[in-house]
């Protein structure tokens, strides 16, 4: 669990230099990324 929180993050912001579409997507599937972003 803390590997794939860490990854989210990771995805998460990488998907935010991306797009905020990616980012959305991604906080669909683990809304923890978006929490601990927020």
């Amino acid at each position: 669990m803390l590997a794939k929180k860490g990854m989210a993050l990771r995805a998460i912001s990488k998907a935010m230099t991306r797009s905020e579409e990616s980012i959305k997507d991604r906080a669909k599937i683990d809304g923890i990324g978006i929490a601990k972003l927020r």
